[in-house]
């Protein structure tokens, strides 16, 4: 399980490092990714299946508008557009 996260890290981060999101953009898909890698690997926890998780938590998302916003949600998925 830990080879599939540290690869999915090492894939996702790539793909971030390539793209030519705004930094904020960028700040928030690493954010995001690295909660997912989170969930799947057990550091967060949750009663049903994963999927369902990430259901919830996205229905529960928060708005954020600058990389410091992302401090106070550090468990929480976030979004930065309507």
């Amino acid at each position: 399980m830990e080879n599939a996260i540290n690869w999915s890290k090492k894939i996702t981060d790539l793909h971030e490092d390539l793209s030519l999101n705004l930094k904020l953009a960028k700040a928030m898909d690493l954010h995001n990714n690295r909660i997912g890698r989170e969930l799947f690997s057990g550091n967060i926890q949750f009663e049903d299946d994963a999927i369902e998780k990430l259901r919830q938590m996205a229905k529960a998302s928060i708005k954020i508008s600058s990389r410091q916003d992302m401090n106070s949600f550090k468990n929480e998925l976030v979004y930065i557009e309507d």
